[in-house]
Order: C-alpha cells, then sequence, then structure tokens
C-alpha cells in the first residue's frame, strides 16, 4: 500500500495473520477398532489448520504421542495392554477438534488353547 503525504510517498507492506481452527479431515470410520493379537494397530487423525495442528493421542486420558508430522497412531504387535480408550486431538491457536475410539484386541491365545484341549480329549 502506498500513502503519499505532502509529496512525500511511503510503501507499508500490510501482513494477513488468520488463524483457522483445526479440523479432522481423516479418522477411523468406526466408534470400535477390533485388531488381531500380534498384529499392527494403526490409528488415523489427519487434520487441517491454520497454524498447522499439533496432533496428540491419549490413551484411557494419559498422553502417549504429541507430534505435528505423524499425527496417526501406530503399534507394532499389538498386545492386550493396547486395548483402551484412544483420542486423537488437534488443536493450534485457533482452536481444537478431537474424536474418540475404543480399541479391542482379539486374542489367539484362547482359541490356541481350545484347540489343544479339543486335540488331548480326542486322543483319549
Amino acid at each position: 500500500m502506498t500513502v503519499h503525504n505532502c509529496g512525500l510517498s511511503k510503501n507499508y507492506y500490510l501482513q494477513s495473520r488468520f488463524a483457522v481452527s483445526p479440523k479432522i479431515t481423516e479418522r477411523e470410520l468406526s466408534k470400535i477398532v477390533y485388531v488381531q493379537q500380534g498384529s499392527v494397530l494403526f490409528l488415523k487423525c489427519k487434520a487441517e489448520g491454520v497454524p498447522k495442528p499439533v496432533v496428540t493421542w491419549r490413551k484411557d486420558g494419559r498422553l502417549i504421542q504429541n507430534k505435528t508430522d505423524e499425527t496417526y497412531f501406530k503399534r507394532e504387535n499389538a498386545s492386550k495392554d493396547d486395548e483402551g480408550k484412544y483420542e486423537c486431538e488437534a488443536f493450534n491457536s485457533a482452536g481444537s477438534d478431537r474424536y474418540k475410539v475404543d480399541v479391542i484386541i482379539k486374542g489367539t491365545n484362547n482359541f490356541v488353547e481350545v484347540t489343544k484341549n479339543l486335540k488331548k480329549q480326542a486322543v483319549c
């Protein structure tokens, strides 16, 4: 912008500063996620906003991940300890957005034990 004042001109540059509240654009479609024990637990949480939102993951209310680049949550070799209530929250200076998902780990041990017991009974 140029302002003229008594024959002198000065240039002013306006810098636009605005913020846009985060919006989670990619999430788990179901409120309950079932994962086979020993496989990969993978939860989506992609968010957009200005400035770029920080994404946190909580499990049963405890902070377990706080990142801006890798917004998903991934756990190799899922076990019963990974079962619980997960919450993804995206936040920046303009606000926040969040979603919750329950994770249930389906064990393979019960199936193996039942199969072993059936084989023992069949031999008798």
